[in-house]
């Protein structure tokens, strides 16, 4: 199902937005973290694959993950220790904030500038920014590098992968996992169309069977990626039965009333979810705190504490949800903040394309990439050469 308008696939967002209220659900709750962290944040890499489709260059494929991925990591978590910085100098950040940071100022946006560097504490979940920027420029190499050939890029995504095996924790390690995730939704595209209800429901049901049978085989493991938490091999597997579920689900909704509409505006705006969700949390303790559920000594805490009650975890996941939907939608009032959270409109990219200075890098860039291709020429030719003279000796 296709909005016409704006050239959207429903189920996508749908996808999206299920997707994302799992991370804000295992966030608030450990209830049922043992399945969901099998495939959420997964998912994502998996449907950015899917819905991959750049045209242009190169180079302005990597200038618009800049504008859309890095600036707004930089900005959140600039935006957060400068914040904390202030609290510190009111004596009042210990009652907000339970992570130790850097003495300075300038030692903490030194420590988030680094690429290795920290993430703000209420901006926790922007890790996944800087993963998805490496792995997104990568996973655009490889297409261009195969020649957009399924079997060759699927050998290269695969290679990689396993070379992740190898490398100690570090992006690196997430940016070639995640390239693989992206592959396989690239080599799904397309393929993944929507079909009766009744045949839907089926394929899920299919899936849920199978997906039980290998978590009672002790054969499905959680996968944690800002801890390094990963399972080898299997994890090529393992994430492929939440989100073959949630796509069958997502589906399934795309073609019904009731929860459409919603979903369908939480799934267009992940990022503000993704990013906003540990600041709203503060909004959620405040209620809490007013109800009696949580202590003021509380309101320093990353997470909620224990919540058991199913009624209790739905109302602060939603309340969560509601909140980042809410500071999102304001922050995109202002065009400044609008264009510093990613959110760039296509005549606002092309205007920037068509900016003297991305010009100027483009023509560098153009210098640099023909020289590269003339030097591998050159020593292609080279090579040619030289095995046609083994060959006549």
């Amino acid at each position: 199902m296709v909005n016409v308008d704006t050239k959207r696939i429903d189920w996508v967002d749908i996808f999206k937005a299920l997707s994302m209220l799992l991370i804000v659900m295992a966030h608030v709750c450990g209830r049922f973290n043992d399945c969901v962290y099998q495939f959420h944040v997964t998912a994502f890499f998996f449907i950015s694959g899917y819905t991959s489709g750049s045209r242009g260059s190169m180079f302005e494929t990597v200038i618009k993950r800049v504008l859309t991925l890095l600036v707004p990591y930089y900005f959140f978590n600039l935006s957060g220790v400068i914040l904390i910085e202030l609290l510190e100098r009111a004596h009042v950040a210990w009652l907000l904030s339970s992570e130790t940071y850097p003495p300075t100022l300038q030692l903490k946006v030194l420590e988030v500038l680094r690429l290795e560097g920290m993430n703000c504490e209420w901006f926790g979940a922007t890790w996944f920014l800087k993963v998805m920027f490496w792995a997104s420029c990568l996973f655009e190499a490889e297409v261009r590098l195969s020649g957009r050939k399924m079997n060759i890029l699927m050998s290269m995504s695969v290679l990689l992968f396993l070379q992740s095996l190898a490398i100690d924790d570090s992006i690196w390690k997430l940016m070639l996992k995640a390239q693989y995730f992206m592959a396989v939704g690239w080599m799904l595209k397309n393929r993944l169309k929507e079909g009766p209800v009744l045949r839907t429901t089926g394929k899920a049901f299919i899936i849920a069977l199978l997906w039980g049978i290998c978590m009672h085989l002790g054969l499905c493991e959680t996968i944690n990626w800002p801890t390094f938490k990963f399972n080898g091999l299997w994890d090529m597997i393992i994430p492929f039965f939440g989100i073959g579920m949630l796509i069958c689900i997502s589906q399934i909704l795309a073609v019904s009333g009731g929860v459409r509409k919603p979903l369908l505006y939480a799934g267009r705006n992940t990022m503000g979810l993704m990013c906003l969700h540990f600041l709203s949390f503060k909004a959620v303790y405040l209620m809490l705190i007013a109800v009696g559920r949580m202590s003021w000594d509380q309101l320093s805490l990353l997470l909620p504490p224990d919540i058991y009650y199913m009624p209790e975890l739905l109302a602060v996941t939603f309340i969560t949800v509601a909140v980042s939907l809410l500071l999102w939608y304001l922050m995109g009032r202002s065009r400044l903040l609008r264009l510093l959270t990613g959110r760039w409109r296509k005549e606002e990219l092309a205007a920037f394309y068509d900016s003297l200075i991305i010009r100027e890098l483009h023509d560098i860039y153009d210098i640099l990439k023909c020289t590269a291709i003339s030097i591998i020429d050159e020593y292609r030719t080279d090579f040619m050469v030289r095995k046609e003279k083994r060959r006549n000796i």
